[in-house]
């Protein structure tokens, strides 16, 4: 296909394994005409929880030629002959579990599609009581076939071994009790996000906004490049980063940070995991509560 007389997209597929926090994807759509060409709508499907936002664009026969900073017009609008725009998706961090959102660029010979998926799941950001037990347990399941001459063969029936974690909470303040009270009962045999808690690390270098890369020290603990970490101050101040590349004192991520963190922020990597069926909280007074949670975890996300 030629690469003028052509609506270009960049980028026109956006994966998000875990939405946690707020995020936004950026593209640009680029008219690679000689002419002008019509932009009659956009239309948007399974959006809730998405808001698109038009941002600055460019005029000239090359994108950079000349930057307007007001946004351009809503459809229906004209895109000059080598006019580019940007626009941006803010993904909400709550709504439907499944997101798979699509964008159609309605132009008179073509409509470029971009498209939004991930999963959204509710984050158990509750740290562990580290005075009582944490316990961690790795299940295999393996058939062990005996012939008669007594030789084994060991068929397995599981990829990867399950794994479950159980801990017991201790809020410390009402506020975090009630809020432990809400989550337990909402969510009881639900996938959930759950931190790897006996896995977390601790920022050796402050990270400003819009950082990509954090410095902690990941020798001998679960991070993975692609997977989603946790930047945690409080059970309701976190932010959930995607990781690039992965180093032995350094990460890098793929979009930078929406807050500042400082030296000392807790990094925790995250996984998807069940909550037990029945979780009892204990209320020892108005504003104390304890309790043990039980997850099933899945593979790295």
């Amino acid at each position: 296909m030629a690469f003028f007389d052509r609506i270009h997209v960049y980028d026109k597929t956006f994966s998000h394994p875990l939405i946690i926090t707020s995020t936004t994807d950026t593209w640009e759509v680029w008219n690679a005409y000689s002419a002008s060409k019509s932009l009659s709508s956009i239309t948007e499907a399974g959006t809730s929880g998405v808001v698109l936002t038009h941002l600055s664009y460019f005029a000239g026969i090359l994108p950079g030629d000349t930057v307007v900073a007001t946004a351009p017009d809503d459809p229906p609008t004209t895109y000059q002959a080598g006019e580019s725009r940007k626009y941006q998706a803010a993904i909400a961090g709550v709504g439907s579990s499944a997101l798979n959102a699509t964008y159609t660029f309605n132009f008179p010979a073509e409509s470029p599609v971009v498209t939004i998926t991930g999963t959204r799941n509710p984050l158990f950001s509750f740290a562990p009581n580290w005075d009582v037990d944490y316990r961690e347990t790795i299940s295999y399941l393996t058939d062990i076939m005996t012939a008669y001459d007594s030789t084994e063969q060991r068929r397995r029936h599981r990829w990867n071994p399950r794994r479950t974690y159980e801990y017991s909470v201790f809020p410390k303040t009402s506020r975090e009790a009630s809020a432990l009270e809400v989550f337990i009962y909402g969510n009881q045999q639900r996938e959930v996000t759950t931190p790897v808690w006996q896995d977390q690390a601790f920022l050796t270098a402050a990270a400003s906004i819009g950082a990509t890369t954090l410095n902690f020290v990941t020798t001998d603990k679960d991070y993975v490049a692609g997977q989603t970490v946790l930047l945690i101050s409080d059970f309701e101040t976190f932010e959930a980063v995607q990781l690039d590349t992965v180093g032995a004192s350094s990460v890098t991520t793929t979009i930078g940070t929406v807050a500042a963190w400082p030296i000392g922020t807790k990094v925790v990597p995250v996984r998807m995991g069940r909550l037990a069926q029945n979780v009892p909280v204990t209320r020892d007074s108005s504003t104390i509560a304890t309790a043990t949670v039980g997850f099933e975890i899945e593979p790295p996300v």
